[in-house]
């Protein structure tokens, strides 16, 4: 058996899985924790290269969506009650409230049913603590966190690649998309959402460059590669890209990354939580000098309100309303800044 320790920062998930392929790939999609000392270890997940084997499925209960809304049945054989993803064969149990079971024949299929169980023990922890999701991408400096935010197109992928490319070495990756922000001892607590990055040809052109992705998902270790619903990139788009020249700025389609590739392309480590200290409004304007003002705005229009997306497939979500109001008007007390300019990235750690 394989054994990682995950964690959102309050809680631990110990996780441990008999395959080593499998384990290989769901360690390589989600960081686990390195840190000797332990939260509450609130969840337990074991597993299972194989067939479930049980008595035939006759009392059917009902069934439910999965997180990308896979048919999950769910069905009682005496007192106990299993579910069975159609979509990729995945058996899965409670063994008692805090130990969940999984078996698939299928590596693949486990893979992912195994990473997101462990998302949804995570992120559902946080949820149930009144944490908030922000539309936002961020990066750790020096240990502090800063969070990008600010309409589509206003530079928040831009941003944080312009940071991971930055000279300095003690910045990590946080996250892309979507960020996790919680009020915690007098102050905001963040987490970065694990998952899929969607980056514009324009951003790693202006950055890493293209020529970075040459079979950036086997050098990355293939994990991608595992994953469903996922778009990959191949050497022959990325010579297409590349011959259109300044025109592969207007190509709207985005290259999909995972973490461990950013983290792999930029030659950064990934940091999973961390508390903020800064709020970034960027303004990209290419061409442009930069500039860069102390500003005072509500986050309330970056808010993700709807998580229909993130469907409690595990039921470990409490049914209770998140205080979003206090939470932004404690997020508005941390110190903002807008960065207009083709250079989104400065040390910020030096101003106010």
């Amino acid at each position: 058996m394989k054994s990682a320790l995950y964690s959102n920062g309050f809680i631990d998930v110990s996780v441990d899985i008999d395959n080593d392929e499998v384990a290989y790939h769901v360690m390589n999609y989600l960081v686990s924790e390195k840190r000797e000392k332990r939260n509450k270890e609130k969840y337990k997940i074991k597993a299972f290269v194989g067939k479930y084997r049980y008595e035939d499925r006759k009392e059917v209960k009902g069934s439910l969506k999965g997180e990308y809304g896979e048919n999950i049945v769910s069905y009682v054989v005496g007192d106990k009650q299993y579910f069975f993803n159609e979509d990729n064969g995945t058996t899965f149990y409670w063994k008692d409230q805090s130990t969940l079971v999984l078996f698939n024949e299928d590596k693949k299929g486990l893979f992912i049913d195994t990473y997101r169980s462990i998302r949804q023990m995570l992120i559902s922890d946080l949820l149930n603590r009144g944490a908030v999701v922000i539309h936002s991408s961020s990066v750790y400096i020096n240990k502090k966190g800063y969070l990008f935010v600010g309409n589509k197109r206003a530079g928040k992928t831009t941003s944080l690649f312009q940071y991971l490319n930055d000279s300095r070495n003690d910045i990590c990756y946080g996250s892309n998309e979507r960020t996790l922000v919680l009020y915690d001892q007098g102050k905001i607590f963040m987490y970065g959402w694990p998952g899929t990055a969607f980056v514009g040809v324009g951003t790693i052109m202006s950055t890493i460059g293209l020529e970075s992705l040459y079979d950036v998902h086997k050098r990355a270790g293939e994990t991608a590669t595992w994953l469903s619903l996922h778009q990959l990139t191949d050497d022959k788009y990325i010579d297409k890209l590349i011959s259109m020249g300044d025109a592969a700025n207007e190509v709207q389609e985005k290259i999909w990354l995972t973490s461990n590739e950013i983290a792999y392309l930029t030659r950064r480590e990934i940091a999973n939580y961390g508390y903020l200290d800064k709020v970034i409004w960027p303004n990209l304007r290419v061409g442009t000098p930069q500039k860069i003002e102390q500003v005072k705005k509500s986050i309330k229009d970056e808010v993700i309100t709807n998580l229909d997306f993130f469907s409690d497939w595990l039921g470990i979500r409490k049914k209770t309303n998140n205080h979003i109001e206090p939470l932004l008007d404690i997020l508005c007390r941390i110190p903002q800044y807008r960065i207009t300019g083709e250079r989104l990235v400065t040390k910020l750690d030096e101003l106010l």
